[in-house]
């Protein structure tokens, strides 16, 4: 996701709650998690998204 996702987010839900301020070094675990779901579900011919969220992350693994 992108911080312009997370942005658009937090306004829509009245602004972030804290200031917190945070840095990735490396491969975030996003990526990560994308990259062995990716593996996973590469042959499969049905996969359910039981999850919470817009869809977006369901449209990019189709």
């Amino acid at each position: 996701m992108s911080m312009e996702w997370y942005d658009m987010i937090a306004k829509r839900n009245g602004g972030y709650k804290n200031n917190a301020i945070y840095e990735v070094e490396g491969v975030s675990g996003e990526v990560i998690f994308e990259e062995q779901l990716i593996k996973l579900i590469k042959n499969s011919k049905s996969v359910l998204d039981a999850g919470c969220g817009h869809g977006d992350f369901t449209l990019k693994m189709s």
